[in-house]
């Protein structure tokens, strides 16, 4: 090689070295000068779990991180909460991780991590700081976000309770045509990475603006099924997989202990939820005879009777979920524990809305924790275990998935064992110290009860009786209530929590609730004022602020913290639907109509929004826009029976005779609805037809016991 030719090889180099650092560094320049520029316009925002508080060495958890993985119209949020970015010496931090049922719906007050916070206080003397990093309807991609922070929190325990909605939370088959397939894992990794820079919301906003829709529950998951034979499955098992590595990887790098659990899920109270169709019409004709005849034995205490008829439905029919529940509740009735949890868990595997973690998610949390040095807790083998008949129900359920007290504190045992290897306190001991009440109880079969007269449950097997049940427990409960000596008992309850937990939001806002309810308004107010100190931008404060305000008279100051709840998150309805119940409280109806149809906006399926809209309209006079708007309601929302009492009830009030069909037709299409009866027995009654009048009203009562309007008849 020439001299001249030796010379030019490094410039030659050089400028490949050059031209390669352009081609990469441009890319990144333009995105590092981008993401600056939007931020400093205040676009976008922070997506982490936990965002610092402005000024004070503290984390809070961020109303906002559900955006990136929901349209923010269905984005739920975490449990208000804030901590110490160092936490304090001499206690324990437990991080839970999951979805709703590690975050304790429906009342989080009560949620397993709680219940394990008590056992160790009680059992070492040890202070225990509980921080739910928890959500509804998140799943394993998601978690793996959330356990990225743990590190900022500087856990000692981290609990681990997920796998319920692999299939229905972001980027499951739930949401997917049958046809379609969720993308790949690395794929939704980068989705997921790129919303967290204000760019990628940005784009994420342009290219797919926000939709109108509020939050459904599982009635927003249940339009496709996913059979047990779907392919797509082992795609979703193998991310789950991964992403539990990811997860445990993530929780063990803070040197804490980690305990991941399976999950149990109610296998003898919770009828599936869809079941596989039969191929063949006489086939499916014969299983439908087969199903109906098993369900009248078991009605009639014939288990043997219905133990043969289910298992020649199960010997047509493999693949028919309830045709496996009903021989599983067969065999239990006659005893056969073994098969009836075979057959039970079977059902839950073959059903087609898979709401509840299934054998292969529990196989698979099992297979993890044994190649992993974190601790097993074997929570389905523990509820199982403790079940008065050997399978898990109503003893530990409310519902498929979520917890009572009782199965939170089966659970927390279950943690307990497996990490201190002692027996923990015993559940009164615990409850107390939670300062759970009957009126909390109460409240949160309310919750339940409202929550499953709602699609997917309503097409459950014997959902009618089931529900008659539930409203019988409610009655039960308020039965029990002895007025202001039960509250005044809870109040006290709850502030005897608080001296254990004196900064806990959770307490905070429950004695703010209490507070609202035993008539001392102003007390409450103050209280979530000090609660909006520490947590200004949570949207459900301000709601809080607004009712304890309205309690309190002040009307300006509940409209103001309403249009903040509003400002806090103008994706959601909660703040303009609220306002508009309160400009109708003050006769300002064309305010109160302005206000309903940004709730409509914000979410068009909002039920309660679009009667009162019609309502106020009623009430400026526009009777013919009124009952049009209360046709279009009824049209919308068919399957619920209060669209066609409204109805009826503007009609009757013109004297159209219109009003008297709809009633009837409604008592025939809802006869498990005691409000329906109760409306066609007072029109019965006013027109002298007595006899059938008391049939209606005995129903009524019958179906819900705590129908108040129907006892003072």
């Amino acid at each position: 090689m020439s001299q001249a030719e030796s010379s030019d090889a490094p410039s030659t180099s050089r400028r490949w070295l050059f031209r390669l650092l352009a081609l990469i560094g441009a890319p990144v320049i333009f995105f590092l000068a981008l993401e600056g520029g939007l931020r400093l316009a205040g676009q976008g925002y922070d997506a982490g779990f936990f965002v610092p508080a402005d000024g004070r060495d503290t984390l809070r958890s961020n109303p906002k991180f559900g955006w990136r993985f929901f349209p923010p119209s269905l984005a739920r949020r975490p449990v208000a909460q804030d901590l110490s970015a160092d936490k304090a010496d001499g206690t324990l931090r437990l991080a839970v991780l999951g979805g709703s049922a590690a975050m304790g719906i429906p009342d989080p007050l009560f949620s397993f991590g709680r219940f394990l916070a008590v056992m160790v206080e009680e059992s070492t003397g040890q202070s225990v700081e509980v921080v739910p990093m928890a959500m509804t309807a998140i799943n394993s991609h998601v978690v793996r976000d959330i356990a990225g922070e743990l590190d900022r929190i500087e856990p000692d325990v981290v609990a681990i309770y997920l796998g319920n909605n692999e299939i229905v939370g972001p980027w499951g088959l739930g949401g997917l045509d049958p046809d379609a397939s969720p993308p790949g894992l690395p794929a939704i990794r980068a989705s997921a990475a790129l919303l967290k820079t204000r760019t990628g919301q940005t784009l994420s906003r342009l290219l797919r603006p926000p939709r109108a829709g509020g939050w459904r529950g599982l009635e927003s998951f249940s339009s496709h099924g996913v059979t047990a034979e779907d392919p797509r499955l082992e795609g979703v098992r193998s991310d789950l997989a991964s992403n539990l590595k990811s997860i445990l990887e993530r929780a063990h790098r803070t040197g804490a202990e980690v305990l991941i659990s399976t999950v149990a899920v109610d296998l003898l109270g919770t009828p599936p939820f869809r079941s596989m169709a039969v191929a063949g019409p006489a086939e499916s004709r014969r299983v439908d005879e087969l199903l109906e005849e098993a369900g009248r034995a078991l009605d009639g205490r014939d288990p043997a009777a219905a133990r043969r008829a289910a298992r020649e439905a199960v010997d047509l029919a493999p693949q028919h979920a309830l045709a496996h529940f009903l021989l599983g509740r067969a065999a239990l009735e006659e005893g056969d524990v073994a098969e009836a949890r075979l057959e039970l868990a079977a059902a839950r595997d073959l059903d087609g809305l898979r709401f509840r973690a299934d054998s292969e998610v529990n196989r698979t949390i099992r297979r993890l924790a044994a190649e992993d040095d974190a601790l097993l807790v074997d929570a389905e083998a523990v509820l199982e275990s403790r079940s008065p008949v050997g399978v898990p129900g109503a003893e530990f359920f409310f519902e498929h998935v979520h917890l009572t007290p009782e199965g939170a504190f089966e659970v927390a045992r279950a943690f307990f064992l497996a990490w201190r290897g002692e027996e923990p306190p015993g559940f009164e001991a615990c409850a107390d110290r939670l300062g759970l009440t009957v009126w909390h109880r109460l409240g949160q079969w309310q919750d339940i009860a409202a929550m499953m007269d709602r699609p997917p449950f309503t097409a459950q097997w014997r959902h009618g009786q089931r529900r008659s049940i539930r409203l019988g427990r409610v009655a039960a409960l308020a039965d029990r209530l002895d007025g202001a000596g039960t509250l005044d008992r809870t109040l006290a309850a709850v502030e005897g929590a608080l001296g254990s937990w004196p900064d806990d939001v959770l307490l905070r806002r429950d004695r703010a609730e209490l507070l609202r309810d035993a008539g001392r308004a102003d007390e409450a107010v103050a209280e979530i004022h000090r609660l909006l100190e520490r947590l200004p931008g949570d949207p459900g404060l301000w709601i809080d602020a607004g009712n304890a305000s309205l309690d309190a008279g002040a009307f300006d100051e509940a409209a103001a913290a309403y249009r903040r709840a509003e400002i806090a998150d103008p994706h959601q309805s909660d703040g303009p639907f609220n306002l508009g119940a309160l400009e109708v409280r003050r006769g300002r109806y064309p305010e109160a109509l302005d206000a309903f149809d940004r709730t409509l906006a914000a979410d068009p399926g909002h039920l309660e929004a679009a009667l009162n809209r019609a309502a106020a309209l009623e009430a400026l006079g526009r009777r013919d826009e009124a009952i049009a708007a209360f046709r279009r309601v009824r049209e919308r929302h068919s399957d619920r029976p209060v669209a066609h009492h409204r109805l009826a009830q503007a009609l009757d009030a013109r004297g159209d005779v219109e009003a008297r069909a709809i009633l009837e037709a409604t008592v025939q299409r809802f006869p498990q609805d005691g409000t329906s009866h109760f409306l066609w027995a007072v029109r019965l009654g006013s027109e002298g037809l007595d006899e059938e009048a008391i049939r209606h009203l005995g129903l009524a009562l019958r179906l819900e016991p705590g129908l108040d309007e129907a006892r003072r008849q």
